[in-house]
């Protein structure tokens, strides 16, 4: 069966403006040929705990911006304590570590990327979707940097970002990607609706409490583990 190195890739902030914008991405190895099974086990043991902690028995996806601080970092204990068992996953093999799970970062300010790409970009991209294409080249460089991933292992990359709103930041830098020398392996750049998606879910944590963690201070476990394990 085929390998895929997959990453799922979720945003925290406004891209258009304001003074943080995040872009956070999840990396991991599966043969699972669908994105919705990857880290199936994981988000069910997930749900379960937060659906505990908060007492609300609704929740069916994992939506950081409505968790308190607190139910973050736990949920960040959950996903690395269940990855190591989870049989949707990969031994990687790509990064010179066991750990399952790997995580990219960008942030920049909106207010002063939009206030440079004003005026002085061609084509029908907004500042912010330029900022969103930036931050998009940022977080996937590991692809191309030998030192820190090693592809030969995979047969596949796929990039997977949450919503519609990264359609045109993916076709551009996904065409950008087919055509480098370098990137010999079969590699794509899709959207898809993190509700079924668990990876995305993943992601969003990862991003939101990355951010978070820069303005308040809190989320200090769940960021400090995506600082441990980021390249």
């Amino acid at each position: 069966m085929s390998r895929i190195l997959y990453f799922f890739v979720d945003e925290s902030g406004n891209a258009s403006n304001g003074s943080s914008f995040s872009l956070v991405g999840c990396w991991c190895v599966s043969q699972r040929t669908n994105e919705r099974e990857v880290f199936t086990p994981t988000k069910s043991h997930l749900l379960s705990t937060v659906r505990d902690i908060t007492e609300d028995s609704s929740i069916s996806e994992i939506k950081s911006a409505s968790l308190r601080p607190h139910v973050l970092d736990s949920a960040m204990g959950i996903v690395q304590r269940e990855i190591h068992s989870d049989k949707t996953l990969d031994d990687p093999r790509v990064w010179d570590s066991d750990q399952p799970i790997r995580y990219s970062t960008y942030t920049t300010v909106p207010d002063l990327t939009t206030d440079i790409f004003n005026g002085r970009s061609t084509g029908s991209l907004s500042a912010g979707q330029m900022t969103r294409c930036m931050s998009l080249i940022s977080v996937v460089s590991p692809l191309l940097q030998s030192d820190l991933t090693d592809l030969d292992h995979v047969d596949e990359v796929r990039v997977i970002l949450d919503d519609s709103v990264w359609d045109n930041p993916a076709r551009i830098v996904g065409e950008c990607f087919e055509n480098l020398p370098s990137m010999d392996i079969q590699s794509s750049f899709t959207t898809a609706d993190s509700k079924s998606v668990p990876g995305l879910q993943l992601a969003d944590m990862a991003a939101y409490s990355w951010l978070r963690n820069q303005r308040e201070g809190d989320c200090s476990y769940a960021k400090g583990v995506v600082d441990d394990y980021r390249f």
